[in-house]
C-alpha cells in the first residue's frame, strides 16, 4: 500500500469545488451541498489563495508548482501532517499559507477540504484528478 506522501507526488489537475453551508445549527444538521459559484470564489478569494482550474504538482522534494490555465507557475512548498491527512501550503519563504484536510487520496483521485471563517461560514472541498502523461 502506498502511503499518502507516495500518493501525491505528481500532477493533479483541479476538478471541482464544492461548498457545505453550515452557518446555522439547523444547516449544520441538514448540510446542504452546492456548487461555489464564481462570485463566491471572488468572495472567498480576498482571504485566500485562489484555485481555479490549475494544475498542482507535487514534488518529492517539498515544492508545489501551482500552474494556472494562463500557464503563469508559482513555486510554493508543501508538507503533509499528522498520519498524512493534513496538507500545509507555504509561501516561498516557508510560512504557512493554508492548511487543507486531506479527506481522500489514491492514485486517481485527491479531495481537499478547508474551513471557511469568514461571511460564508462553512466547508470548501476540492477534488483533483491525477494527469495522465
Amino acid at each position: 500500500m502506498n502511503s499518502p506522501e507516495d500518493l501525491i507526488i505528481g500532477d493533479w489537475s483541479e476538478h471541482s469545488w464544492k461548498y457545505e453551508r453550515v452557518a446555522t445549527p439547523k444547516q449544520k444538521k441538514d448540510a446542504c451541498t452546492d456548487s461555489l459559484s464564481v462570485a463566491l470564489k471572488e468572495h472567498l478569494g480576498k482571504d485566500l489563495l485562489l484555485h481555479q482550474n490549475e494544475t498542482w504538482t507535487f514534488r518529492p522534494n517539498g515544492e508545489l508548482h501551482i500552474s494556472s490555465p494562463s500557464n503563469e507557475t508559482r513555486v510554493l512548498y508543501w508538507r503533509l501532517k499528522g498520519k498524512g491527512d493534513m496538507l500545509v501550503i507555504k509561501d516561498e519563504n516557508k510560512v504557512p499559507l493554508e492548511h487543507y484536510k486531506v479527506t481522500y487520496i489514491d492514485k486517481d483521485t485527491l479531495s481537499l477540504n478547508f474551513e471557511l471563517d469568514i461571511q460564508v461560514k462553512g466547508l470548501a472541498s476540492m477534488t483533483f484528478k491525477k494527469c495522465t502523461h
